[in-house]
């Protein structure tokens, strides 16, 4: 009779493939790396990959939802029950820009997320899903900025919706220059001067 596989074996072995994953997606761009490439990097069979994954968008996407999981979780944890909602907005900002971009890691991560969005933009499969997670952000946002109006701390003509995707685009596009002019890309900066058109918008 075989061993038993624990439930904690399995969800190491699907860690370590994911891991891998990443390192190979870092390394050769999503396009270029491959199934076998993971296999060589995870030391396990193909079979072993298959049995935890249905093919490469299924890994990616559940490296996605591990990282949303991760960031919704640190924007929680941020947050206090006095806070208001311009200082929830505070937090926001300064979480993505304490995000560590001079590391290579980190801007290999953004790089494999964009290859990602513009391989998502040819597979109505893909673009459902990424769909799905955008606005789980922009929703998050928009309660916010919905919150700070029924309180009387933001204007109540200013479309929470709108404003919401405008944070996200802001943040997005600093993440796709930064790529290009790496250490030299003053973020933290851009994210400041954007944190004050947003909340200067926001203002009665």
């Amino acid at each position: 009779m075989p061993p038993k596989v624990t439930e904690e074996y399995k969800e190491q072995k699907k860690k370590e493939l994911l891991e891998s994953a990443m390192a190979c997606f870092a390394e050769k761009g999503y396009q270029s790396a491959t199934i076998d490439d993971i296999v060589a990097h995870s030391g396990m069979s193909k079979g072993a990959v298959y049995n935890y994954f249905k093919s490469k968008e299924d890994i990616y996407l559940t490296l996605l939802e591990e990282a949303t999981k991760f960031s919704f979780a640190r924007f929680h944890q941020s947050f206090t029950p006095d806070m208001s909602a311009s200082e929830k907005l505070h937090q926001l900002f300064t979480i993505n820009a304490s995000l560590p971009f001079q590391e290579e890691e980190k801007r290999k991560w953004v790089s494999v997320q964009l290859e990602f969005w513009i391989n998502a933009s040819r597979n109505p499969e893909l673009k459902e899903k990424m769909r799905e997670r955008l606005s789980m952000y922009r929703t998050f946002t928009q309660a916010i900025i919905q919150e700070g109006q029924e309180t009387g701390e933001f204007r109540k003509d200013v479309n929470p919706e709108v404003l919401a995707e405008s944070f996200w685009v802001l943040l997005d596009g600093a993440f796709l220059h930064v790529l290009i002019d790496e250490e030299a890309y003053p973020y933290k900066s851009l994210f400041q001067l954007s944190e004050q058109l947003i909340l200067n918008e926001l203002k009665p």
